[in-house]
C-alpha cells in the first residue's frame, strides 16, 4: 500500500530535484525490504537455518530453481540501494543518483519475482 502511494505521488505530482530523488530512493528501499522479507523465509525452508543473509538466500533460490540467476542479480541491485537508506552510513552524498527509470526498473523486478515464485509454487518446487 505504501508503494502504491509512492507510485501515485511520483506520477501525479510535478516533483523534482531532491524531493523526487528522496521519494524514489525510499520507494526502492521499501521494495528491498519487502523482497528480503519474502526471499529469506522461502530460502530457509531449504536450509533450516536461523540466520540467513540476503545473498545466500538468493543463491539458494537459484540453486532450487525458484528464481533465475538474472533475477538474482536484479534483486541484488534493489537490495544494494536498500542498504544505502541510512544517510549516516554513506561514503558520499547521493545527489542526482535516482530517477524514474530506476523506480520503473524496481517495479519490473518486483513483478518478475512474484511471477517466478508463483510459477515455482504452482510446479511444487517450494516446500511447505
Amino acid at each position: 500500500m505504501l508503494n502504491d502511494l509512492f507510485s501515485w505521488m511520483l506520477h501525479k505530482f510535478n516533483l523534482y530535484s531532491v524531493v523526487e530523488e528522496m521519494l524514489i530512493k525510499i520507494s526502492i528501499a521499501n521494495y528491498g525490504n519487502i523482497i528480503a522479507a519474502i526471499v529469506t523465509p522461502i530460502a530457509k525452508r531449504f536450509m533450516k537455518r536461523k540466520k540467513l543473509g540476503f545473498n545466500q538466500a538468493c543463491s539458494i533460490l537459484v540453486q532450487s530453481k525458484i528464481i533465475s540467476s538474472d533475477l538474482k542479480k536484479e534483486l541484488r541491485w534493489v537490495y544494494d540501494i536498500r542498504c544505502k537508506q541510512h544517510v549516516d552510513t554513506l561514503n558520499q552524498w547521493e545527489y542526482e543518483e535516482y530517477n524514474l527509470s530506476q523506480y520503473k526498473k524496481t517495479e519490473d523486478i518486483w513483478y518478475k519475482l512474484l511471477n517466478q515464485i508463483k510459477t515455482a509454487s504452482n510446479n511444487g518446487l517450494i516446500p511447505d
